[in-house]
């Protein structure tokens, strides 16, 4: 998966609460950055602190982008 069609089902989903390579985010929002040679997923807490135990990186974009996607349905999925 590229960037541009993680977008698009990112789009076509309606998902939301996300930062997309775009520093290190906001409350309550999933971040993907990279960080050096390595991708970095991660989510954020209420203080737009990062959530210690919810940090994951990767070497290859493609699993880091898989993952972030991932991450967004289920807390789409999860939201009352």
């Amino acid at each position: 998966m590229t960037r541009t069609e993680c977008l698009e089902r990112i789009e076509a989903e309606g998902l939301r609460c996300y930062r997309f390579f775009d520093g290190e985010g906001d409350a309550q929002e999933i971040v993907i950055r990279q960080a050096g040679e390595a991708y970095v997923v991660y989510a954020n807490d209420a203080r737009a602190c990062a959530i210690a135990n919810s940090r994951a990186e990767f070497d290859r974009e493609e699993d880091a982008l898989q993952e972030f996607l991932d991450r967004l349905r289920l807390t789409k999925a999860l939201a009352w």
